[in-house]
C-alpha cells in the first residue's frame, strides 16, 4: 500500500465516523501512525463506537465506505478481548483492519494493559467528537 492509497483509506473512514452519531472517535495504530510502515503494511484503525457488535453483523457498511478505486476481496473477522476486528483484504493490494471498540475501552482508570499498548506503540488521533481519545492518550502517556 503507498502513502496516499493509505491516506485516501483513513480519509473515508475518517468520513464515515463523522457522519454518524453512534460513532465517537477514530485512531490510528500500528506502524503507519508511527511513519514507519512498510509497502505491505496493513493500515489498523480503532473506532470507539456506542454498539460496536451493531457493525459485526451487517457487514453492508463496509462496501459504502471505501473509496471508489478499492475493491473487497476477502474479509475476517477477530475478536480481541472486549473489541472486534474487521479485516479486509483490498484490491489494489492494501489490508485494512477496522477494530470497533465500545467506549469503555478508552477508559483511563484503571487504564487497561491491552489499551495501553496499542496506543503506546504509536498512534494518532483522526476524529475525537468527545476528546475521549485526547483524554486516552495523555494517561498513556503520564502512565509510561
Amino acid at each position: 500500500m503507498t502513502p496516499d492509497q493509505a491516506q485516501a483509506l483513513t480519509d473515508a473512514v475518517a468520513g464515515w465516523v463523522r457522519s454518524r452519531a453512534d460513532l465517537q472517535s477514530l485512531g490510528l495504530a500500528g506502524s503507519w501512525a508511527r511513519n514507519a510502515a512498510r509497502p505491505d503494511s496493513d493500515i489498523d484503525l480503532i473506532i470507539l463506537a456506542d454498539k460496536p457488535d451493531e457493525y459485526r453483523s451487517d457487514r453492508s457498511w463496509l462496501a459504502r465506505l471505501l473509496p471508489p478505486s478499492f475493491r473487497i476481496l476477502s474479509e475476517r473477522d477477530a475478536t480481541y478481548g472486549i473489541v472486534w476486528s474487521c479485516h479486509a483484504l483490498l484490491e489494489p493490494d492494501a489490508e485494512l483492519e477496522l477494530t470497533f471498540c465500545p467506549l469503555a475501552w478508552a477508559a483511563t482508570e484503571p487504564l487497561d494493559a491491552g489499551t495501553r499498548r496499542v496506543v503506546g506503540d504509536g498512534f494518532r488521533i483522526v476524529v475525537d467528537k468527545d476528546g475521549r481519545l485526547l483524554r486516552l492518550v495523555d494517561a498513556v502517556k503520564a502512565a509510561l
